[in-house]
């Protein structure tokens, strides 16, 4: 008779020791051998009784339980085996673990492309702020940075686009005082070009004037002799008015040959017939220099008329030669220049007088420097002395 038993729960059933029926095993995994589910065989004698058993095959261990009992001639045993349950709860664990693997790994592909979304939107700003930065810090100003971020990076953002709209601010006011300061600079320049010339001539028609009343002999020669120097002191001021009007800037030059030995006569000319008595000293023949006819005039016309305004009256004119340069010395017995302020009497709206604009010297030290020279303050126990190192004119090849 078939053997009644509960469903679904797999079984083997043996007559005499050998396999006489199994039920069948849907729950069998692949991996494990039919023969370790389904002995052919029980070995040794069959107990006739309940039998609970612990088995092994290779490096499966099982439990197993056994009930035998005689029918007839024959004794029959049924067994029930845990390793059906095992295996599929091994299954069901390795499902576990398989959904547990997948389970993370989304998670972590979600983390991943979350992070990267969320770096993207913190970076995108922060790299868009740093070319801004960039750009403003070559002088760009007008460089426009958005944002729609409500956080710290959007008032990071507003704040850079209000920093960089004060800058441009304050440079464009800047720029405006600077061309204030610059004009201001320029019309002092002017001025200060301007007067220097008309001391000399104004001294110049006073002595004529007093020359003509007294009926001085050789009146036609001194005539002429002051309307030259007038001639050519009016030509320098057009010059210079000119150079102005045209391009709003000091007139520059090329530096040429020049001689000034005839330039220190011209200039010390001016002041003949006023109370100043000026000594020159300087060697016979031509005295060439790189320069400009002009700006040395201007020079040595400052550094005289510096002289006259500090009380002099004496003034010393002289050029020595060197193997390489020329060395041209004004000295006066005026009231000199105070210890104190020596080493400031080059820079520019610096004076020592009420009167004076600080441009003078600065101008003359410019003109000086542009020809490759130096203007150095001389050490003297009265007075005030100057001393200009002009470098020797050398001919280029070519020229005549």
């Amino acid at each position: 008779n078939p053997l009644k038993v509960s469903p679904g729960i797999p079984f083997t059933l043996y007559r005499n020791g050998d396999l006489a029926h199994t039920s069948p095993n849907e729950t069998r995994a692949a991996f494990i051998p039919s023969l370790l589910l389904v002995p052919s065989r029980i070995n040794g004698p069959v107990p006739v009784k309940d039998n609970f058993l612990m088995q092994s095959f290779e490096h499966y261990r099982y439990y197993s339980l056994s009930r035998s009992w005689i029918e007839g001639d024959d004794v029959y045993t049924v067994m029930v085996t845990d390793i059906a349950d095992r295996d599929e709860r091994s299954a069901l664990l390795l499902e576990f673990d398989v959904f547990l693997f997948g389970v993370y790994s989304l998670a972590v592909i979600l983390i991943i492309i979350f992070a990267t979304i969320l770096s993207g939107r913190i970076s995108s700003p922060l790299l868009r702020l740093t070319r801004a930065a960039n750009s403003v810090a070559l002088g760009n100003l007008d460089y426009e940075i958005t944002t729609t971020n409500r956080g710290e990076i959007g008032e990071l953002v507003r704040g850079f686009r209000f920093m960089t709209g004060e800058i441009k601010k304050n440079q464009d006011e800047i720029a405006l005082l600077e061309r204030d300061a610059a004009w201001k600079e320029m019309a002092k320049q002017v001025a200060h070009e301007v007067k220097n010339p008309l001391t000399p001539m104004k001294l110049s028609v006073q002595h004529l004037l007093s020359a003509s009343k007294d009926n001085a002999p050789g009146i036609d020669r001194l005539t002429e002799k002051v309307l030259n120097s007038l001639l050519k002191q009016i030509e320098i001021l057009n010059h210079t008015a000119s150079e102005f009007s045209r391009s709003a800037k000091m007139p520059g030059f090329t530096p040429h040959r020049i001689d000034i030995a005839d330039l220190i006569k011209e200039v010390t000319d001016l002041y003949t017939g006023s109370p100043v008595s000026i000594k020159v000293d300087i060697p016979q023949g031509t005295l060439h220099i790189a320069g400009d006819e002009s700006h040395f005039k201007r020079a040595l016309i400052n550094l005289i008329r510096n002289s006259i305004q500090a009380g002099a009256t004496r003034i010393g004119v002289s050029v020595k030669e060197s193997d390489d340069s020329l060395i041209l010395e004004v000295t006066d017995n005026g009231t000199g220049i105070p210890e104190e302020v020596r080493e400031r009497i080059f820079e520019i709206n610096f004076t020592t007088k009420s009167t004076g604009t600080g441009l003078g010297l600065k101008l003359t030290r410019r003109f000086v420097e542009s020809v490759g020279g130096k203007i150095e303050l001389l050490e003297t126990e009265k007075g005030t002395g100057f001393k200009i190192t002009f470098p020797h004119f050398h001919e280029k090849e070519g020229e005549e």
